[in-house]
């Protein structure tokens, strides 16, 4: 989607930074104008999301209680953070399509060939560079698991060759008239692809969750090289929708309000506001150790469910895991278990420990004696 050259005024960037600061610069007076608004969306939205999480986790934990009401604008800001680093993870490699965009008079980006048949060539060639990371990452992950022994060169190799691959197609499908060195374009390119690896890399390991049950490595790797698509496919469209709003020059303004509208759609969605409710919920109140043992002061008979016997010297649970923490209670989850949950006082816990590393060699051999 390389921009033609043009004979057009291109303004400096130093007129077209003053327009857009000016434009945000009036976005964020709106929240000074509406601090009712705002401080009801610091309990709605958080409150919205905590609630999915606690139904969907079965936490027996009030959403009016003090410490939750007291924390729900933290839970907010933390969301909104996550939501756009999540953003600009998805878009940091489209970096290398703004190189060759075209800055116009009334500060709107042009990235796009104005011809309709140059587009969709571009497009198309586009797609298939966000697309080869991905896809190399992903057969060589899936050949690993199909010929075990040669993942300790197939995954730096398959990371290389994405990584190069992308450098290659930045080079052929980018602005040719451009002032920065080589050396700079292929650094910037390289960091490109190795973050496009880098979603990537996250959603495989989704698409191997929810699909846990799929045994054919063709068929995997068909999952995969799909989900790679859809992924190109969505960050292309960001770049035409991004395109789009900085019509008119507004593009700071729209960007504000569009974030606005992201983060409130995200809350009140019970799938994403839900799982990123929890994620924050949870890490925090377990220092973000995914899983952690607990000292336990008093008697352990108390915590009977929990409580590691097989440890008659100290006052141990099993691993666990935290799904919610408030000033008096943990409430955690034995690791490997789904069910209930359990409520720990605060004041009863004399310290963390973390889970130790899992020997995966012998944890298959003691599998193999007990059958």
């Amino acid at each position: 989607m390389t921009a033609e050259p043009e004979n057009k005024h291109v303004p400096s960037k130093d007129a077209v930074s003053r327009l857009w600061l000016q434009q945000l610069s009036h976005a964020l007076s709106w929240s000074e104008r509406h601090p009712a608004k705002l401080a009801a969306a610091a309990i709605v939205l958080p409150s919205l999301s905590l609630t999915y999480y606690l139904q969907a986790e079965r936490i027996p934990l009030s959403i009016l209680s003090s410490d939750v009401i007291s924390g729900l604008p933290s839970l907010l800001v933390i969301i909104s953070a996550i939501t756009v680093a999540l953003f600009a993870l998805a878009l940091t490699p489209l970096m290398v399509m703004f190189e060759g965009a075209v800055t116009e008079e009334d500060g709107s980006i042009r990235v796009s060939a104005l011809s309709t048949k140059q587009r969709v060539r571009n497009t198309k060639r586009w797609l298939i560079a966000l697309i080869l990371p991905g896809a190399i990452l992903a057969a060589a992950l899936v050949l690993s698991a199909r010929y075990p022994g040669h993942d300790k060169w197939a995954i730096p190799l398959s990371i290389a060759l994405g990584a190069a691959a992308f450098v290659a197609a930045s080079f052929l499908l980018g602005r040719k008239e451009t002032k920065r060195h080589w050396f700079e374009r292929a650094w910037y390119a390289a960091a490109s692809g190795y973050v496009q690896m880098l979603l990537a890399l996250l959603v495989i390991q989704r698409m191997v969750t929810w699909f846990p049950d799929i045994e054919s490595f063709w068929l995997m790797f068909i999952l995969l090289f799909v989900s790679m698509v859809a992924v190109g496919a969505a960050q292309l469209c960001a770049v035409l929708l991004i395109e789009n709003i900085s019509k008119d020059g507004m593009i700071a303004a729209r960007a504000f309000y569009a974030s606005l509208a992201i983060i409130v759609a995200i809350c009140i969605v019970p799938v994403t506001g839900g799982w990123l409710a929890g994620h924050v919920v949870s890490s925090s109140g377990s220092g973000g150790m995914k899983c952690f043992r607990l000292a336990i002061t008093g008697d352990k008979s108390d915590f009977s469910k929990v409580i590691d016997w097989s440890d008659r010297g100290q006052k141990i649970t099993k691993p666990l895991r935290m799904r919610a923490a408030t000033s008096s209670m943990y409430y955690v989850r034995l690791k490997d278990e789904v069910g209930e949950i359990s409520t720990i006082p605060t004041d009863r816990v004399a310290g963390f420990l973390e889970c130790p590393a899992v020997n995966k060699a012998a944890a298959k051999a003691a599998t193999l004696d007990r059958s």
